[in-house]
This record gives C-alpha cells, sequence and structure tokens, in this order.
C-alpha cells in the first residue's frame, strides 16, 4: 500500500515475538491457511488468572529491539500487540517507575508486576515516545498490571476501533481509551471487525496523526472530529 510506505528517512521494525504458538493456542486457527512460518507470540493470557504468561519476554524482545535501533519515535499495535504498544509508551514515561513501586507497596496481596529490567535504562537514554497507535488494542485488566495505567498513559495514542470486532469486545478497547490522557479524542471507529484498516482514507487519519506528533504540531488539540474519516 503507497500510503504506508515509509518515505526516505523512516525506518520500519518488526520485532519477532519470542514465544513459540501451537495451534490449540491460536482461536480460529486453520491449518490449510498457514505458511511455512511458525506463529510466535508476545504473551499468552491465562484466563483463569487474567496473568499474562511470559508477558516479560514480549517487553525484553521489543526493549532489545528499540535498543538496537538506536532509539524510536513510536510503536504500532495489532490486538494483542496494541496492547503491548500502550504497554510500552507506559513503561518509557519518566515517571512510571515511582508508580510502579507505589502500587506494588499499596497492593501485596495483589502481586503486583515489578518495573521490568532495563526500561529505566532505556528511557534515560532515549527519552519518551512520541506517539503509539493501538489498532483493536485493548488494556491489561487487573491490580497486577494496574501501574501501567494508573496515572494514565500520558503519550499520545490513536486507538483505531472496528465497530464489527467480535474478537476484541468495545468495552475492553474502550478501556484502553479510559487510561490514555486525552484518549476520547484520539479514537477512530472504522466499519469493521478484528483487521487493520488500509484503505485510503484511514491510513491517511493514522499518518495524519503520526506527522502531527513528530513534527510537533497540535496534535494534542485535535480530535477525531476535526479529522475526515469515513464512518
Amino acid at each position: 500500500n503507497k500510503t504506508l510506505t515509509p518515505p526516505p528517512g523512516i525506518t520500519l521494525i518488526y520485532p519477532t515475538a519470542p514465544i513459540l504458538l501451537h495451534p490449540a493456542d491460536i482461536p480460529g486457527f486453520d491449518p490449510s491457511t498457514s505458511d511455512s512460518r511458525a506463529p510466535t507470540d508476545g504473551g499468552k493470557k491465562d484466563d483463569s488468572t487474567d496473568e499474562y504468561i511470559g508477558l516479560d519476554k514480549g517487553l525484553a524482545t521489543i526493549r532489545d529491539a528499540i535498543r538496537s535501533a538506536g532509539g524510536v519515535d513510536g510503536v504500532i499495535g495489532f490486538s494483542q500487540g496494541g496492547c503491548a504498544a500502550a504497554l510500552v509508551a507506559s513503561l518509557l514515561e519518566p515517571d512510571r517507575p515511582s508508580a510502579f513501586e507505589s502500587h506494588r507497596a499499596s497492593h501485596p496481596d495483589a502481586n503486583p508486576l515489578a518495573y521490568p529490567s532495563g526500561w529505566a535504562e532505556l528511557q534515560k537514554e532515549f527519552g519518551q515516545l512520541k506517539f503509539a497507535v493501538s489498532y483493536s488494542g485493548f488494556y491489561a485488566p487487573g491490580d497486577r498490571y494496574a501501574a501501567f495505567y494508573e496515572p494514565k498513559i500520558s503519550t499520545k495514542v490513536l486507538n483505531v476501533i472496528g465497530s464489527l470486532d467480535s474478537v476484541v469486545g468495545e468495552d475492553r478497547s474502550k478501556g484502553l481509551v479510559e487510561r490514555c490522557v486525552g484518549g476520547e479524542g484520539r479514537v477512530v471507529m472504522h466499519p469493521g471487525g478484528h483487521f487493520v484498516p488500509v484503505g485510503k482514507e484511514m491510513a491517511g487519519v493514522v499518518v495524519g496523526f503520526i506527522r502531527g506528533c513528530i513534527e510537533g504540531e497540535k496534535a494534542d488539540e485535535e480530535s477525531v472530529e476535526d479529522m475526515e474519516v469515513p464512518f
């Protein structure tokens, strides 16, 4: 898609998730349509406990990719990757380590997650992200992950949500929106399901958002009502 082709000077990085998935781990998996590449994941959710198994490995992979690249301006993710994009944006905010410490002290019985290793050094070296884009993303529920969202994520996060998404419920996606500063003004709904919309108009909205964040325009004052979006 020409609209999504990066212009000269822009590099896109695609980290490979560290966890090998088995067919039984993938809802709706159809072996007849798969290719020779083994599917991977950044973490698997235990529905009985709401714990994301392997999240530490997934975040470490992203951390190392950012360091190897010499820093990045932003992150983009789809579905579980959309959730991860918000987590990464949160971890690279300067006051997030203290939020994790406070939450662990006030919720000792919730087995809260500790601030992941290596991220404080990464934040000091490269600073906060300029943007994040979450397609069909959601928030990680439960007290274990609350420090990612309390206080709210201050990084500019654009949430792209499918009105017919039957995989990620709208309440879960809206839950992520509510946990981002100014989130309500950075939501784009598309008339589809659980996929990344790549039509010219929709891609233009995302590109415009990213350009505004990178160029330092007043993107934080622009709501979705000001954008040309095919609702």
